[in-house]
């Protein structure tokens, strides 16, 4: 049997939302092919988020990044966050 994975995605600057959806499609390809599943959970993150908000990584972000036992969570560079 197959493991069965939750990642929480946070398209932003850097890796934006053209690079995370093409990740996405090899990880479901992967799956259908007897490989591991996954679920996404898609975050808000990046400039665009800042500018809406004053938060390049909200706190919500935040939270569900960590519950979802990811550690790939960096802090943003001009420290908006």
């Amino acid at each position: 049997m197959a493991s069965q994975y939750s990642i929480c995605v946070m398209p932003g600057d850097g890796i934006g939302v053209e690079v995370t959806d093409c990740a996405r499609r090899v990880l479901d390809a992967l799956a259908q092919r007897g490989g591991p599943s996954f679920t996404y959970d898609v975050r808000p993150g990046g400039h665009g988020t800042y500018l809406e908000c004053g938060r390049a990584l909200p706190e919500e972000s935040m939270t569900r990044c960590r519950a979802s036992g990811g550690d790939g969570c960096c802090p943003d560079p001009a420290g908006r966050w």
